[in-house]
């Protein structure tokens, strides 16, 4: 008797955590180029994966901050995949980089704010600054990127694929800025 309860317990509790972790990314209404049917059944793969995920983590000795960080970028990462899988067509490809990169651009505010609550006023007047700077490189990096871009499709006389490349290199970019900002968030900021 004692072992059912533990067990229905356990399974509620799953339940809600995967409920908490797993639906909150994928939208319809965000990835309106889907169709119902195809929503669903990425949404059904998607769960699937972040319960597994979720049980791996369960396992290992982290943290809830670890946990959770981990947790989000893989979510984040698993959509990408299913997105490309779905459609990888060159468009398509690049929708799913779009999606994936404001999805790591959230998870930076987020980290931005959290590390920022933690500094004193001047410190954070710094932190500022140092965001403020990124952000200039950020744009810069982009702008960069374009204008290779360019330049590759008119060396090569075309060619779609190099788009999805630059998509790629933009959304790692402000995948290491998310890492950076937890670790502050996380660690302190020690050098």
């Amino acid at each position: 008797m004692m072992l059912n309860k533990a067990i229905i317990i356990f399974c509620v509790t799953l339940s809600f955590f995967n409920f908490i972790y797993a639906k909150d990314l994928l939208k319809h209404s965000e990835l309106n180029w889907l169709t119902q049917e195809k929503f669903e059944e990425i949404q059904k793969i998607y769960q699937d994966n972040i319960n597994k995920k979720v049980e791996k983590l369960q396992n290992q000795k982290l943290d809830k901050l670890q946990e959770e960080y981990i947790l989000e970028c893989y979510k984040i990462d698993v959509i990408l995949d299913l997105l490309q899988d779905y459609d990888y067509s060159t468009q398509g490809i690049n929708l799913a980089y779009y999606y994936a990169y404001k999805q790591y651009d959230n998870l930076l505010n987020k980290y931005y704010i959290l590390s920022k609550k933690q500094l004193d006023k001047k410190e954070q007047s710094a932190f500022l600054q140092e965001q403020r700077a990124w952000i200039k490189m950020r744009n810069a990096n982009e702008e960069y990127i374009d204008n290779h871009l360019v330049f590759v499709y008119t060396s090569n006389k075309g060619g779609t694929m190099y788009s999805n490349l630059a998509s790629a290199a933009k959304l790692d970019f402000v995948k290491n800025r998310v890492d950076k900002l937890f670790k502050y968030y996380y660690n302190g900021i020690n050098w």
